[in-house]
């Protein structure tokens, strides 16, 4: 398995199974973690975790406080494809190996406002 990611014209292919999305908001600061595993042609959200208590109660009905982390499994369905957006995130960050990150405008230079991550053969 592999993940690819897509802007405009530029394709990188991963060769990972699995990887960590990791970005912060851009108004609040809240840091956001997000593992996803990738399977034939789709995406699935296997654990998600917000650093902070930030919230009057937990923002997942499922989740759990643990070491300065809400975390919660989001059992959701498989996606074909995530869209990362500027606007939304700041300084999102790839991670195929624990403790390994990247930014992904590091990944794709030229990437202008949005990028595509999909499962790929």
């Amino acid at each position: 398995m592999a993940v690819c990611l897509a802007a405009g014209d530029a394709v990188l292919r991963i060769a990972a199974a699995a990887f960590t999305l990791t970005w912060s908001e851009p108004r609040t600061a809240l840091r956001h973690e997000q593992a996803w595993e990738a399977g034939e042609r789709m995406l699935l959200l296997t654990e998600e975790q917000i650093a902070g208590d930030v919230f009057s109660s937990a923002p997942h009905s499922t989740a759990v406080w643990d070491r300065g982390w809400w975390r919660w499994m989001p059992g959701q369905e498989p996606v074909a494809q995530l869209v990362l957006r500027h606007e939304t995130m700041r300084m999102p960050q790839l991670c195929v190996t624990r403790g390994h990150c990247q930014a992904i405008a590091s990944l794709l230079p030229d990437a202008d406002g949005e990028v595509r991550l999909k499962a790929c053969p």
